[in-house]
């Protein structure tokens, strides 16, 4: 038997979707209220949970989508998920708070991911991710130099006062999710740089140029390196090695990152 009472179903969908409350603490909360039996809670919920669901708005009333989510919740919800599948439900939750300005529960989510696309849902699930070589991604290596091109617009003379640097983690992946969300059906990858210390813990940082690792720029931390670490080697491992630009001497540009996108000209 489902809930008419329309002001018992609106505090049960504030309880449930609003709240987040399980389906046991909303029977426990009405029951205890005498408002409404354990069987017309469960039927109730379930018909919340349908994709034919309305919500009232003023006078407008609008379907909903799984989870009690307008299509355009649901719409921003993906965008959320896409941009980083490895979040968590709760970073989830938090960037549509910051992004949209839409408050949901970690329920309302739960259900709109899980539910199919035609029943008003995205259709995704946890998959364990498969790991595959960073290198292997041709279009990001050519899109690259062609972002070299045009920061040195005379390629040959300017080539060799470039210097790289960058630093390199190998862990065991500690921390790390082992599933990331993506749509039913489809394969998490992870890109990964495999060799054959690939289970050992360090990180490398070095500088390089068009002669390869430049001298006593190489630095080898086992317990990894952070930001005072980094000044120190910047200091007096990089600048040392650094020459003078306006002299036209090598060494003289030195780029950050490994996208264009995240590249530093300094």
């Amino acid at each position: 038997m489902v809930i008419k009472d329309d002001t018992i179903r609106k505090s049960l969908w504030e309880l449930h979707f609003r709240d987040g409350l399980s389906g046991a603490e909303c029977v426990r909360r009405l029951r205890d209220a005498n408002l409404a039996s354990q069987t017309q809670v469960y039927a109730t919920l379930d018909q919340f949970k349908d994709s034919v669901c309305w919500r009232h708005e003023g006078r407008k009333c609008r379907k909903l989508c799984a989870g009690g989510l307008t299509s355009q919740e649901l719409r921003q919800l993906k965008t959320v998920i896409d941009e980083d599948p490895n979040r968590l439900y709760w970073q989830i939750q938090s960037q549509m708070d910051d992004q949209f300005n839409v408050k949901i529960s970690i329920t309302q989510i739960s259900l709109a991911i899980a539910t199919s696309p035609k029943d008003g849902g995205l259709g995704y699930s946890h998959h364990v991710k498969q790991y595959a070589a960073g290198e292997k991604d041709h279009a990001a290596r050519v899109q690259f130099l062609q972002f070299l091109r045009i920061l040195l617009p005379d390629w040959s003379e300017e080539w060799h006062k470039v210097v790289f640097f960058d630093e390199m983690h190998r862990g065991v992946r500690e921390g790390a999710k082992r599933t990331a969300l993506g749509p039913k059906g489809t394969r998490a990858v992870s890109a990964e740089t495999f060799g054959p210390e690939a289970r050992q813990t360090f990180t490398l940082i070095a500088a390089i140029n068009t002669s390869g690792v430049i001298p006593l720029t190489p630095m080898f931390r086992p317990e990894g390196v952070d930001s005072d670490l980094f000044y120190l080697w910047v200091r007096f491992h990089l600048c040392p090695m650094l020459g003078s630009y306006a002299a036209g001497e090598p060494n003289s540009i030195v780029l950050c990152g490994e996208l264009p996108d995240q590249s530093v000209l300094v």
